[in-house]
């Protein structure tokens, strides 16, 4: 995605969030990123099309960052499994105004664009805590997967209400515990007991196939650098370009045969100061 493109879906982000989808005019986005309305609709054929576009492309971001657990080969399931959903956490408190997106008007009736973009996002939430639930504990889940899928994205979504739009204080790494703990308990419970929803009832679902293969180590660093490079892109320039200079340094260190590791700590320390979201440092360092 290009920075032009990226910096107006983050706009988008931040005009759907204050005003709702149908408040916001392309006009304001285009006057909130700095470019003309001829160039937005050069880019977006639409408000609609805008809208799936900040869709896929925070929902995309959610998704690769999961993927640097299962290149940690030294966890246990349970502890894949918590740091899983910590991510998910962190993920949507670090974009709020995305999140304050879902919680107002959108378009979905008579719009057959957005209703299958809810369904594709739906479906893809569901079949990745499937995925996590029965990585974490494999046959004794199998019998009530759907169960514990549903009771797991429902307590995850509550949550989310509570900090993302009651802005509750909570901790996060003791939410996900607690849910590990509540998941422990209900597999341990209720693994023997007839499921409510079968395979059968959740058949549209069953046919979902979640893709999460993990990337190599180099993959995944090219992907966090590059989401770096998007967190930045609405900061003033004199400050983008600073940034944006210490990414590329940290990004050649870890090239290197043998990386400076004083040189990448600096450089960790320095972005953490200036970045506001620093989830994504947090994964390169874990990489590190």
């Amino acid at each position: 995605m290009t920075e032009r493109r990226m910096e107006i879906i983050q706009s988008a982000i931040k005009c759907f969030s204050r005003k709702g989808y149908f408040s916001t005019s392309m006009q304001e986005i285009a006057e909130d990123c700095g470019v003309s309305k001829g160039l937005l609709y050069k880019l977006f054929d639409s408000k609609e099309d805008l809208l799936i576009q900040v869709f896929e492309s925070n929902h995309k971001r959610m998704f690769e960052k999961a993927r640097t657990i299962y290149l940690d080969k030294t966890l246990v399931p349970r502890e894949v499994f918590k740091q899983s959903i910590l991510i998910e956490l962190e993920g949507m408190f670090e974009n709020k105004d995305f999140f304050n997106i879902l919680y107002k008007s959108l378009p979905k009736e008579n719009n057959k664009e957005i209703q299958a973009l809810s369904k594709r996002t739906r479906a893809a939430m569901l079949s990745w805590h499937k995925k996590l639930l029965l990585d974490a504990y494999q046959e004794e889940a199998e019998p009530i997967i759907w169960d514990l899928t549903v009771t797991l994205q429902g307590v995850i979504k509550e949550y989310v209400q509570l900090i993302v739009q009651e802005q509750k204080p909570a901790n996060l790494h003791r939410i996900a515990e607690y849910i590990v703990d509540t998941l422990d308990a209900t597999v341990e419970k209720h693994s023997d007991k007839q499921a409510v929803l079968t395979k059968e009832l959740m058949e549209e679902y069953e046919t979902y196939q979640f893709d999460l293969e993990p990337l190599e180590r180099h993959e995944q660093l090219e992907k966090l650098f590059r989401q770096l490079r998007e967190q930045i892109v609405s900061l003033p320039r004199p400050e983008r370009s600073e940034l944006g200079d210490a990414i590329n340094l940290m990004e050649q260190e870890v090239k290197e045969e043998k990386p400076r590791e004083f040189l990448l700590q600096a450089l960790l320390t320095y972005l953490k100061q200036h970045v506001e979201t620093i989830g994504t440092l947090e994964q390169i360092e874990r990489l590190l």
